[in-house]
């Protein structure tokens, strides 16, 4: 979970209301002044009353603050000494209101200077397809915001540590659909950066996954009782012909080729190499899986126990799989000793006691298993993580954003 804690602002110099439903509504300019007010006033990572308010403002009320935005904001891009930073701060104030807010109101659709509609993204829960939804109005808003950006947002450390930091709150939240648009056009902006390269492997690793692959097995089955043939836009990657999810090998092969890439960018991106480690084993390549393991081992961060862990593991299983029983043991019994309560660990511990035809070795684990389950049902495993990329680290990559465009304020 989202676990940043929340600062409430006291004190603004503005207090941004709702118009009343007796009061006539605000015009075009007067919506742009009262957005632009809520852009410099808002202290980023706080739910504050000018985010409140932008949270809160009707759907009827976006046409109109669109027209008064397209003029505004034609207006700041002859002011170049200050458009930047007060770009900066509303594509964070938006971002603000797409973590702390409620569901982004239903459009607008083509009004004013963005004419981008919303995509509708699959809504699913532990693999099963449960409907559909749309994709949040303000990621939508913050990049084309990004966009604006003299001379280019190429030339702007922000903007890539914008993307990053984004991508990882929608990793972590399994914001998959989100993540499709949102990496199409970091791609195109930077497709040299190396966090963004891995973040859009670590998205088509994620969609070739059993629990992706299951979506898929129910959209063909509700698109085969209803003869449509496109319906929903999720994942990174072009939907098939028949409107589903990439297969497992299309999506495996998009993420090592992503992951090579983010090597050949930077050949010491240890959580990289870590991973093609995986796909290479999982492809029957073993071997290989270990030479990448003894290269990432050098560059690995040594307080990241989250990816020993992980590097652990798949080496023993690459071992495993080339019959050096007693090197995976070795393997396991350090990633336990970084996570002595890890089920997966567990679990691969017992699959190599009985290879050994170790009986009293092979149910040792599964006790302590069925005692940390009673203990604690929902359980703590690294390998939980996995399929969330650095999005496990967006307790700092979020704040430093926040901190970034707060000191601008100063």
């Amino acid at each position: 979970m989202f676990r940043i804690r929340h600062v409430l602002a006291l004190t603004i110099a503005l207090t941004l209301v709702r118009p009343a439903a007796t009061q006539q509504a605000p015009d075009p300019d007067e919506l742009a002044a009262m957005w632009q007010n809520a852009v410099r006033t808002h202290v980023a990572g706080t739910m504050d009353p000018p985010m409140r308010w932008l949270d809160s403002l009707p759907a009827d009320l976006w046409k109109p603050l669109n027209v008064g935005l397209k003029k505004y904001l034609g207006d700041l891009a002859h002011d170049r000494a200050i458009s930047n930073a007060l770009l900066e701060r509303a594509v964070v104030l938006h971002m603000d209101v797409a973590i702390f807010g409620g569901p982004a109101p239903a459009g607008p659709r083509s009004v004013g200077w963005l004419a981008t509609p919303p995509p509708a993204l699959v809504k699913s829960l532990d693999g099963e397809l449960i409907g559909s939804t749309e994709a949040n109005w303000h990621w939508i808003f913050a990049r084309a915001l990004i966009d604006l950006m003299y001379p280019s947002p190429r030339n702007d450390p922000f903007a890539p540590a914008w993307y990053h930091a984004a991508a990882a709150f929608m990793l972590q939240h399994g914001l998959d659909g989100e993540l499709g648009p949102h990496f199409d056009r970091a791609a195109v902006l930077f497709p040299h950066d190396a966090d963004l390269v891995f973040d859009r492997a670590c998205l088509a690793e994620a969609m070739g996954l059993p629990r992706s692959q299951l979506i898929n097995d129910d959209l063909r089955e509700k698109q085969a009782a209803s003869r449509r043939t496109t319906t929903f836009v999720t994942g990174q990657m072009p939907m098939g012909a028949a409107g589903t999810l990439p297969t497992a090998d299309q999506s495996n092969a998009q993420a090592e080729r992503l992951f090579r890439q983010t090597l050949e960018i930077d050949p010491a991106f240890a959580e990289a190499r870590v991973r093609l480690a995986r796909m290479l084993e999982n492809r029957g390549h073993a071997a290989d899986a270990l030479v990448e393991l003894a290269t990432a081992a050098r560059n690995i961060d040594s307080h990241d126990g989250v990816l020993q862990y992980y590097a652990h593991l798949i080496a023993a299983r690459a071992h495993q799989a080339l019959g050096r029983l007693l090197e995976a043991r070795e393997d396991v019994r350090a990633a336990l000793a970084l996570d002595p309560n890890a089920q997966s660990a567990l679990i691969v511990q017992s699959e190599l006691a009985l290879r050994s035809a170790d009986v009293e070795g092979a149910l040792e684990p599964l006790r302590r298993l069925a005692a940390l389950a009673a203990r604690a049902p929902e359980g703590d495993d690294p390998w939980w993580l996995y399929d969330i990329g650095l999005g496990r680290t967006v307790d700092r990559l979020v704040p430093d954003v926040w901190a970034r465009v707060n000191a601008s304020r100063q």
